[in-house]
């Protein structure tokens, strides 16, 4: 070895005076965009550690939970989704399967999914203060997928419904009783079927 330290550590990296700013510049973008990553990485973690520790079944149900709100949250989540949707149709005007129908609060699974696409976006447009890719990954991930997906489905979307609304066919399905449920929940959780006679409180 001639000493002269070509390849060590501390060594400059060979090229012009521009290519190593370049170079520089592309590390110091890359180190810029990784602690960007852990800053959502770290947010995301503080707001799971400040929800509370309580079971789902003890904590109030969201706003956009169907189920189990109550009529008025029901009422203001629901009352919200249509003013967004007129906002949407007009906002996004394009072929006639991209258009959310007049129809959709008549299929349940439409409320449901769009309820979801919704509450996204208010989460992409809402409560931000800094630049974010949050719009563009709703776009992208969330709407047109969801939209494209309940324009071609003709039993859960609006695929049969293009210039008229038409009932969605539905399967001739029953329901298991509770009976059946609770014996096949003993089983599978290795508690042993239930006594026979037993009745037990619903």
């Amino acid at each position: 070895m001639d000493g002269s330290g070509n390849g060590s550590p501390g060594a400059e990296p060979e090229g012009t005076i521009e290519e190593v700013v370049l170079d520089h510049d592309n590390k110091l973008e890359y180190l810029h965009a990784m602690l960007l990553d852990q800053q959502k990485t770290l947010a995301a973690l503080v707001k799971h550690l400040e929800r509370p520790s309580s079971s789902p079944d003890q904590q109030d149900p969201a706003p956009w939970n169907l189920k189990d709100g109550t009529e008025k949250q029901r009422r203001k989540i629901l009352g919200q989704l249509f003013d967004w949707i007129g906002w949407y149709n007009e906002t996004y005007p394009g072929l006639e399967e991209n258009v959310i129908p007049p129809c959709w609060f008549r299929h349940s699974a439409v409320v449901q999914q769009l309820l979801v696409v919704f509450v996204a976006w208010q989460a992409a447009y809402c409560g931000l203060e800094e630049p974010d890719d949050a719009p563009a990954y709703w776009h992208e991930r969330i709407l047109h997928p969801t939209i494209a997906r309940l324009s071609r489905d003709k039993a859960a979307g609006w695929g049969n419904c293009l210039g008229t609304h038409r009932e969605a066919h539905r399967p001739e399905i029953g329901n298991p009783t509770p009976e059946e449920f609770r014996a096949w929940l003993a089983t599978f959780t290795g508690t042993g079927a239930p006594e026979p006679g037993r009745t037990e409180h619903r």
